[in-house]
């Protein structure tokens, strides 16, 4: 009787997963997936959603280079702004890039450009010390 319950048991969880009824990862920014994080970076651009700036700027810190990569793809694209960032540029290199990034955001010019979207995470106010002392995007 065990057995024939696990087979059922089995067949069932297939057929649920087959007609989309399992549980999935979050899709998106949301996901554990780097690559999914990148393209949903990508389709912001694509899409020119603005409010994800914020999100595009925390997925270059990501420990995935092509998830980087896409990130500042899509950050130059939207943007037009680069701040020196090189996804394959050292862990120095790429928080110093990241913190200009952050700077940026946390200006009026920044704000306005996201639409007054504010910071998805960390403490900004370092940023935006450097951000009122001029830090050039290009």
């Amino acid at each position: 009787m065990t057995r024939v319950l696990y087979v059922v048991g089995v067949g069932v969880a297939g057929l649920m997963a087959l007609s989309g009824c399992s549980p999935t990862s979050p899709k998106g920014f949301d996901s554990p997936d780097p690559q999914e994080r990148a393209r949903a970076g990508l389709d912001a651009a694509e899409h020119g959603d603005r409010t994800r700036v914020p999100e595009l700027i925390d997925l270059l810190e990501n420990d995935d280079a092509a998830a980087r990569l896409a990130a500042v793809g899509a950050l130059r694209q939207m943007t037009g702004k680069e701040f020196g960032y090189d996804y394959l540029g050292t862990d120095a290199e790429r928080a110093a890039a990241v913190d200009r990034w952050k700077a940026w955001l946390d200006s009026s010019e920044g704000r306005a450009f996201c639409g007054g979207v504010p910071p998805v995470s960390g403490d900004h106010k370092d940023a935006s010390n450097k951000a009122s002392k001029g830090v050039s995007g290009k």
